[in-house]
């Protein structure tokens, strides 16, 4: 199985760091003020050495989240399907078989484009899954980062597996 482009580790670890602030902003505004936490009494905190290291502790489970989700991603391109494999708390294996997908995009967002890497979209046939990875109506299934020439051969490769299902 191969790894995704190391790139993608800064995409998780924005995604991380995003998840962590909002946990952080939902600790100081609404669990906070119940426990009357203040400093000169108020609420708003002055940067204090407890603040700097809460800040610090955010960081470094933010760096661990984003290391353990990038060794997490895995995929394979095998003679009848793709299987991934992923999930830091929740693990996730799939398996899509060639003869089910209906069409593979490529998405580069603006970070993608800068660390040269891509996201792989894999739309298949009779997928009902509500949501799906990536937020992608009919996607099964994606491949979050893989250099840009890689993204390419494996959506030659996948669009050819296609090709030959339709006798093409």
């Amino acid at each position: 199985m191969k790894l995704l482009h190391p790139g993608t580790k800064w995409s998780f670890r924005l995604r991380s760091f995003t998840s962590m602030l909002f946990l952080a902003a939902v600790i100081f505004i609404f669990v906070l003020p119940f426990l009357q936490v203040t400093v000169n009494n108020t609420f708003f905190f002055s940067l204090t050495n407890k603040t700097i290291i809460f800040v610090f502790c955010v960081i470094i489970l933010t760096e661990i989240f984003a290391r353990l989700t990038y060794n997490a991603w895995k995929y394979e391109l095998k003679t009848k399907e793709v299987t991934l494999e992923m999930g830091v708390i929740r693990k996730i294996y799939k398996s899509i078989p060639y003869t089910r997908v209906q069409n593979v995009e490529l998405h580069r967002g603006i970070i993608a484009r800068m660390l040269g890497f891509s996201t792989i979209i894999i739309q298949t046939a009779g997928y009902s899954g509500g949501g799906s990875s990536q937020g992608r109506s009919g996607a099964e299934g994606s491949i979050p980062g893989v250099s840009t020439k890689e993204a390419e051969k494996i959506r030659t490769f996948i669009m050819k597996k296609i090709g030959n299902k339709a006798g093409v």
